[in-house]
């Protein structure tokens, strides 16, 4: 029988692709399984998003996390060694329990790297894929998955402070396998990047720039436009879609009520930008929008959903905080939370999102954000969730493959029924 017991709990600063450094953890178990855990800070601090420890010296620019690395050697560490890998719920609450008694702040940089590597462990321990280690027998569909088309935020207002948004994708759904799926998204990026390329005199490089600049275009209409022809050219039309994750939070004028450089240059009241998304869904392929509204406005974001029929991604709106994702979901503003596990203070804390959006008709969708990596694949099929944010084909994408081949002919693609909305209720 196989001894999942933790043996040795050992924290470091490490160095990431992003502008701040994350907290990797290891932890070895007693029969000699390992795993690893990296998270770093990708959500912007807000209202309803998690808090991180950092050690505000010179180093990193005020962002190092050796206190955080300390922390975890000196006081986690102790009170998780002994505790079974593989008893997950177990050691999220001694993590929890071991910083409340020397009242230190939950810091998800202290208790989600710990909980992470502690799921991996047990996970190895027990000899199993991680996908099933959090699924169980349950874990065998595989979500619909996209690829970035384009991005930009500052083509109507060079002010404008949001990091990239809209970023648009292209989304697989239409098939019977995510092979095929992956198969075609590879054909259709290929024609839809050389529209763009052509069209607008870009240098186009998947996976490195998908910018378009200002001056190119006086509407993103243009871009939904090509879009739509890549599609239609690849010969995809009703199998693959665009999906758009918006962040209209940070395009947002509280002072004037009004949305300032978003999709143009024309500033936009709420009720403009909802008919906008109206029209989107209905004279463009449409079938993802994430945070297409402020914050605050959860009655906005429930007409949209009623308005369009199509799938409402919550990050910005709801963040990781419980409370605020049960009070969205029960309003009816979102039929899709963003999920990144490394963003939550626990994987319980993630599993109980999870089941509580299941539960309410709601869906996770999880994204490779704040360390997932690979493991974003497993989370998805784990969690079975219906869609994951972009993974289409990149490296989550070749997992995702890996991982339906692996389960075999019991593995089944998620497809249009994995997308939310009543656009897609399959009858």
């Amino acid at each position: 029988m196989n001894n999942s017991r933790i043996v040795s709990v050992s924290a470091v600063q490490a160095s990431t692709d992003q502008d701040k450094p994350a907290v990797e953890v290891i932890i070895k178990t007693e029969d000699g399984a390992a795993g690893v855990g990296s998270v770093f800070q990708a959500l912007p601090a807000g209202r309803w998003n998690p808090i991180y420890l950092y050690d505000n010296t010179c180093e990193y620019n005020g962002f190092g996390v050796k206190t955080a690395a300390g922390i975890i050697n000196g006081i986690v560490a102790p009170a998780i060694i002994g505790l079974p890998a593989d008893c997950q719920g177990e050691v999220d609450a001694a993590i929890k329990r071991s910083l409340k008694e020397v009242n230190i702040p939950c810091y998800v940089n202290i208790s989600a790297p710990v909980s992470i590597a502690a799921l991996k462990a047990g996970a190895q321990a027990k000899g199993l894929p991680l996908y099933r280690h959090v699924g169980g027998q349950t874990a065998f569909v595989i979500p619909a998955a996209g690829q970035v088309a384009a991005s930009g935020s500052k083509r109507y207002d060079p002010a404008a402070h949001s990091k990239g948004n809209p970023i648009y994708l292209l989304t697989s759904y239409g098939f019977d396998s995510f092979e095929e799926a992956h198969y075609a998204l590879w054909e259709t990026a290929n024609v839809y990047e050389k529209l763009l390329s052509k069209s607008y005199s870009l240098l186009v490089h998947r996976g490195f720039s998908l910018a378009v600049p200002a001056g190119k275009i006086d509407h993103d209409r243009k871009l939904w436009e090509l879009m739509a022809e890549g599609i239609d050219k690849a010969g995809y039309t009703g199998k693959i879609g665009i999906q758009a994750d918006i962040g209209a939070n940070d395009y947002y004028d509280a002072e004037t009520g009004l949305y300032k450089g978003l999709f143009s240059a024309e500033d936009k009241t709420r009720d403009e930008l909802i008919a906008l998304y109206i029209e989107m869904a209905k004279e463009y392929p449409f079938v993802i929008l994430h945070d297409p509204l402020e914050e605050n406005d959860l009655g906005g974001y429930a007409k949209i959903l009623e308005e369009t029929g199509i799938q409402i991604v919550g990050r910005d709106i709801c963040g990781t905080d419980l409370d605020r994702i049960k009070t969205c979901i029960n309003h009816g503003s979102i039929n899709s939370v963003l999920l990144s596990v490394c963003s939550f203070a626990t994987v319980s804390d993630a599993i109980e999102v999870v089941r509580y959006a299941k539960t309410h008709g709601v869906d996770v969708m999880p994204q490779n954000l704040a360390g997932e990596d690979m493991d974003t694949a497993d989370y998805a099929v784990g969690f079975s969730a219906g869609t994951i944010y972009e993974s289409g084909i990149d490296a989550v994408g070749n997992g995702l493959l890996a991982i339906e081949h692996e389960i075999g002919p019991r593995s089944r693609f998620y497809g249009r029924g994995g997308l939310q909305g009543d656009k897609f209720n399959l009858v």
